[in-house]
Formats: C-alpha cells, structure tokens, sequence
C-alpha cells in the first residue's frame, strides 16, 4: 500500500509535471521540423497530454480541501480540456479532389498516409464561384437587331419597355451572364443565358448579349456536395470556404476549386472528424469561468 500511496502523491507532484513539460518541449522541437506527419511523434505527445492530465488530476484530488473555487474550475477545465485533446486522437484528416459531376468513396488519411474507403460515395453536384459585383455592359436585341445598351453591375437590373431584366451573375470562366425577366406586376417570366439558354417563353422578343464586363474580383467560392450510398442520396449540403458542411461527426471544407489541364473544375475537398472537439470548448468555457470567478474575488 505505501508503494501505491508513493506512485500516487508522484502523480500529482509538481516535479512529475515539470518533467512532463520538459518532455512535451523536447517532442514539440523535432515535430516543428519535420514537414510531414510522423505518427510515432504524434502518439507519443498524446502519451505526454495523458499523462499530464493524470498529473493535473491527481494533484487536484490531493490539493481538493485547500484549493480555492475558481482554482478548482480552472482545474477541472484544464482537465476537460486534455481529455477533448486525447479523444480527437482517434479522429483524422482526409482530402480528395473530385471533379465537378463526379463521385469518389476514396479519400487520402494523413494520419495513415494512404488512401481509405469512407463506406459512402461523395459526389460534387455543382461548383459555386462568387464574386464582388462587376459592371457589365448588356445589349438588347429585338428581332436580332440591337436596341440598347446598359452599363451597370452584377445584382442591379435595368427596364425595357415592360420588363425588368435582373443582372444575376457573371461566369467570367465561360464568359456568360444570367439573367432573369420580370413583367410589369414582378412576376417571373424566365431566365436567360448569354451562353444560349434560356427559359424565356417562346417568341418572347428579346434578346441579351454580354457586350463586355470588368474582371471581376473572387469573393467566395463553394460546392454543393451530395452523399450517396450506392445510387441512393443519403444527404445534400453546401459547403463553402470557412462555412463547411457537417454530417454525423464529419466535417467537409472547401479548400481549393481549380481547372485541370484539360479545363474541366475540380473542388479540393478536407474531410475532419474531430471527436474531442466539444470536450475541448467545455473545458474552455468551464476555465474562463474559473477566471472570472478568480477576478470577481480580487475585485
């Protein structure tokens, strides 16, 4: 029992956790240096933050009668805290490129350093570029023959006789622009393409053509993704640059949309599973109010 008693009182001593943070130091160094991933030197700094919380555990049960309240929570929120740092070691990074319209089930694991099946399909339905509005120029035709020209920018609309034609976006990679026609009372009465298409009724009189636009500058850009089982849809999101898209524990970011050599889009798609992180925004909240309840007693 005294052996036991003295690995105990060891545990929650203040030396023990100044080893541990000499060693926690020594594993950082190599680990700033090295550029890739090393899973040897990633386990044995989740052994270290154990260990710590061991450390940090013992010493709060020990000390419990004699520690103030706010140091107590600041304890306990420290404690979450490595808890939520240990749990997100069984989570992982994956990422994958997937062409627009095509679907994928395979993913690369950084943790592994290999490609893994994720047990579903990942599909991206439609890449979403979006940009600050641009001044264009828009000609109108009627019956072929030009009848006006408008300067304004994307998101603004102008009239012609009873209609209102809405400049909607600009696709400066197709070098087309969408627009939509209302009639007198705003209702709807279709879409039209530069590119050629158009869900205008038909021989409607008009016609648009993109007579010349600023470059535009890139505000965001996205992707609606579908998750397939098969040829069945299990769920559909959006997913955009610091807005990702969750799904039971999994996290979709955006990270880059770019054109192959043949010019076809792609999305750069990362995949997060993080268990630990609410672990870790309890331990957070539950340290702050340690904080203030150690300030509010100073005050």
């Amino acid at each position: 029992m005294e052996k036991i008693d003295n690995i105990y009182r060891l545990l929650g001593s203040k030396k023990f956790a100044l080893y541990l943070f000499i060693g926690l130091a020594v594993i950082l160094i190599p680990k700033t240096l090295i550029s890739q991933p090393d899973a040897y030197i990633d386990w044995f700094m989740h052994g270290v933050l154990g260990l710590l919380m061991v450390n940090l555990a013992c010493c709060t049960i020990q000390r419990f009668k004699v520690l103030r309240k706010a140091t107590l929570f600041i304890h306990i929120g420290t404690i979450i805290t490595l808890t939520g740092g240990l749990v997100s070691a069984f989570g992982y990074v994956a990422t994958v490129n997937i062409h627009e319209g095509s679907l994928t089930n395979t993913v690369f694991r950084w943790d592994r350093e290999k490609d893994i099946d994720l047990g579903f399909g990942v599909r991206i339905k439609k890449i979403r570029r979006q940009f600050y509005p641009v001044p264009v120029q828009v000609g109108v035709l009627v019956q072929g023959e030009k009848a006006g020209l408008f300067t304004l920018k994307t998101g603004e609309n102008f009239k012609w006789q009873d209609y209102t034609v809405h400049v909607d976006l600009l696709d400066p990679a197709r070098e087309t622009l969408n627009l939509g026609v209302t009639d007198k009372a705003g209702k709807l009465i279709g879409a039209y393409d530069t590119g050629g298409e158009s869900s205008l009724p038909p021989g409607f009189p008009l016609e648009f053509k993109l007579v010349a636009y600023r470059d535009p500058v890139l505000r965001n850009v996205g992707a609606e993704i579908v998750l397939m089982d098969d040829q069945e849809v299990i769920v559909e999101g959006y997913t955009e640059v610091n807005d990702p898209f969750y799904w039971k524990g999994l996290k979709f970011h955006v990270t880059n949309i770019a054109v192959d050599r043949n010019g076809f889009p792609y999305v750069g798609l990362q995949i997060v599973r993080d268990p630990g992180v609410y672990f870790v925004y309890l331990g957070f909240l539950v340290i702050c109010l340690g904080c203030l309840m150690h300030l509010h007693k100073n005050f």
